[in-house]
């Protein structure tokens, strides 16, 4: 991304793309860390993203599905 001036910009505004800094707006909406983003669905409805160990239950792996909607009681942090 790109500013008017032609600069890099940050995808983030959050946490301006900050690989340490723990964001739950560009990573697991969960947990916010950023890491195993291969371990990470995006919800196609609200387009969130949540690590599936972070869900509850947690899920094994990635479902073989061709669209994936999280539910309320799968984000709920006890």
């Amino acid at each position: 991304m790109y500013n008017d001036a032609g600069e890099n910009k940050a995808e983030c505004d959050h946490c301006h793309d900050n690989p340490n800094r723990l964001c739950k707006h560009c990573s697991c909406s969960v947990c916010g860390d950023k890491r195993e983003p291969d371990k990470q669905l995006m919800c196609d409805e609200c387009d969130a993203a949540y690590h599936i160990y972070c869900l509850q239950p947690p899920l094994s792996e990635i479902p073989d599905v061709d669209e994936w909607l999280v539910t309320v009681t799968q984000v709920i942090s006890v």
